[in-house]
């Protein structure tokens, strides 16, 4: 019993390996302990409610792509064998149970497809998904340009009073202008 368990453990240890491989090339190596982290609020269901509807009926349209696909399948293999079903109780027990399994493998090998297809469009679809919730909403984008430039009221409320210093400077307190002023206003 304990030497069966190598290889069994070496073929667990491969899917182990080959499950992380996957998940850091989807994340394209990004690792963070911040999802490890006790955060109360992702304890709270409500938070996920209104987007329970779109989620479900995602899984609600593929099952029902699915479910017809398989019973298609399942259809047509039985369908192309039905003469050797027919003939089935009159073979031996090793034949049936070898054309048996060669039946199922046939089904698994079908099966495999198709759902490897779906999970190229479905992977597609969720990196679509993903993508568009990165994308920052207008009201993100302003936000972000106050944070960067400053707020764009403020800005403009400091111009007005330098440019009111600079007058007040030049000038003086008084509203009197200096005697060079209407030189400098006549000359091109």
């Amino acid at each position: 019993m304990v030497r069966g368990a190598g290889p069994l453990a070496a073929a667990g240890l491969a899917v182990v390996l080959a499950v992380l491989g996957g998940q850091l090339m989807i994340t394209r190596f990004g690792f963070s302990f911040k999802k490890l982290a006790f955060d109360p609020a992702r304890l709270n269901p409500f938070g996920k409610m209104k987007n329970m509807l779109r989620e479900n009926l995602m899984s609600f349209m593929q099952a029902t792509v699915l479910i017809p696909v398989f019973l298609y399948a399942v259809y047509h293999l039985f369908l192309g064998n039905l003469d050797a079903y027919l003939a089935l109780p009159k073979t031996n027990a090793a034949a049936g149970a070898v054309w048996v399994a060669s039946l199922i493998d046939s089904l698994m090998w079908k099966a495999s497809g198709v759902f490897l297809v779906f999970g190229f469009l479905d992977y597609a679809r969720e990196r679509q998904k993903y993508n568009r919730n990165l994308r920052m909403s207008k009201q993100e984008i302003k936000d972000e340009m106050k944070e960067t430039e400053g707020n764009i009221e403020m800005k403009a409320r400091i111009k007005r009073l330098l440019r009111s210093l600079n007058a007040s400077a030049c000038f003086g307190t008084s509203k009197r202008r200096p005697p060079w002023w209407s030189i400098l206003r006549t000359t091109p």
